[in-house]
């Protein structure tokens, strides 16, 4: 079977633009943000009692329970915020930051099976700190969720000692 020439052309048009459609697909992945990549990292936050060391705390010599939180953030804005306010359910939600002004949002994605968004929280950020300045009060009644400090290996940096 022979091809028209003009048929013939628009086939070699097409396998010629094949190739640059298949890159600008590969545009659509979400890129890393030089902004929010500052910001990239683990943190996280826990209550103790006032006279727990925390060598006591590590070594789980305290009956009581910690609230704590701890928040995942990446160089592409996405964040995930896992919170324990009552010291025994952990709330595990996601969704994306943003900084403006001194002030990290998280912006919550819809809860599965249409159970409604979590309100947005932010923080004020600090040298490798974050500090809730808004959040659900339903969750936390009595104390608000602890500063956060930044992580290194599960570690927390020098400017961010407990």
């Amino acid at each position: 079977m022979k091809l028209s020439p003009l048929l013939h052309r628009l086939a070699l048009v097409g396998l010629l633009l094949l190739p640059t459609s298949a890159l600008h697909a590969s545009d659509k992945a979400p890129k890393p943000d030089k902004e929010l990549a500052k910001y990239a990292g683990e943190y996280s936050g826990e209550t103790r009692t006032k006279t727990e060391s925390l060598s006591q705390s590590e070594m789980q010599e305290y009956s009581l329970k910690h609230h704590s939180i701890s928040v995942s953030l990446g160089a592409d804005g996405s964040a995930t915020v896992s919170q324990s306010p009552n010291a025994e359910d952990e709330i595990t939600t996601f969704g994306h930051f943003k900084v403006s002004g001194g002030q990290l949002t998280i912006t919550f994605d819809p809860l599965p099976d249409g159970k409604g968004t979590p309100a947005s929280m932010v923080f004020s950020t600090g040298h490798n700190e974050l500090t809730a300045v808004t959040y659900d009060h339903a969750l936390w009644p009595k104390l608000p969720p602890p500063p956060m400090h930044k992580t290194e290996e599960g570690r927390p940096t020098k400017a961010g000692k407990r």
